[in-house]
């Protein structure tokens, strides 16, 4: 051998080297581009295939309090609520939305704050199709931590909101305003009639059953125009005014009624005490002799006759 042909590598060797140099990288690059979940005690999740070379659908469901760490290299993972959740449209801090706005069988636009609660359905089978259907459409997941997203605010919005916002229109439009926005009786069947449609309503409007036991707080309704109710309270104080004036007059009334009375008790009684005098005259002569008068005043022919002595 030349000392110029020095040793050299065959073809196979050097990618066999590479292969070897290479694997070390390739198992670093798996373990950082691993996935990982970690569901709370509240959060089931979905996990969707994402890899390089695999098709996005769904792997599996994964239970609450689930840790889990170096899963298939870019799968995704979306979080669904276990425990109870709601619709607030109170338009108070935090709410949803703003009051619903409903028109009453006398043409006045109303204000109803309501807030709806309900659970999610969350077998695995329906947050399968779930996300099927309106999962990947609106995005409608919570965040890994368990908060609200704008997709599950949306979804909520067009899935339970809408059909609610219908069915109150539907119901309020059967009462006069004044009923509704002062009646505890009428409030309690506008929440019932609700209560009890929300879930057909809710099954139809998603075209299935996502979401479960539901129910409906409705609070003061008020109308949209603010000047009827200052009107209604002003009347009310004008009645109240009116009230007053009438209990003064019927009091003093009862005082004349009163005073008559005593009149009439002591006339009664005066006649009574005449009566047993057996005369006015002898009555009054004994009133006189009483105050120490003397009743019988001398005659003229009496006089004459004291002259005369």
């Amino acid at each position: 051998m030349s000392p110029s042909s020095g040793f050299k590598l065959g073809t196979g060797a050097i990618i066999a080297i590479v292969a070897v140099l290479l694997v070390p990288f390739a198992l670093l690059l798996g373990l950082v581009a691993a996935s990982s979940v970690n569901t709370g005690s509240n959060i089931t999740a979905l996990q969707i295939g994402g890899g390089p070379i695999e098709d996005s659908k769904i792997k599996r469901c994964i239970p609450a309090g689930t840790h889990e760490n170096f899963n298939s290299p870019g799968d995704k993972y979306v979080y669904y609520p276990l425990s109870e959740r709601d619709w607030d449209a109170t338009g108070q801090r935090g709410a949803d939305s703003d009051p619903m706005r409903s028109v009453s069988s006398d043409n006045v636009e109303m204000e109803v704050p309501i807030v709806v609660r309900f659970s999610m359905v969350t077998d695995c089978t329906t947050l399968k199709t779930w996300y099927n259907e309106h999962g990947q459409r609106y995005g409608a997941s919570l965040s890994d931590e368990g908060g609200i997203t704008s997709g599950w605010d949306l979804a909520l919005r067009k899935l339970v909101a809408d059909p609610l916002d219908a069915q109150l229109d539907r119901i309020v439009q059967r009462f006069p305003w004044r009923q509704i926005w002062n009646d505890p009786a009428i409030k309690a069947e506008i929440e019932k009639q609700v209560s009890d449609q929300m879930e057909t309503l809710v099954d139809r409007q998603a075209r299935g059953r996502y979401f479960e036991g539901f129910t409906v707080l409705v609070k003061k309704p008020s109308p949209i125009d603010k000047e009827l109710v200052a009107s209604i309270n002003e009347s009310q104080k004008l009645l109240a005014v009116s009230e007053q004036a009438i209990a003064g007059a019927r009091a003093d009334v009862a005082r004349a009624d009163a005073e008559v009375k005593v009149a009439r008790a002591q006339a009664a009684k005066r006649r009574a005490e005449i009566e047993g005098y057996g005369s006015t005259e002898a009555y009054l002569k004994a009133l006189a002799v009483e105050k120490g008068l003397n009743p019988w005043q001398p005659t003229t022919s009496s006089i004459i006759a004291d002259r005369a002595r």
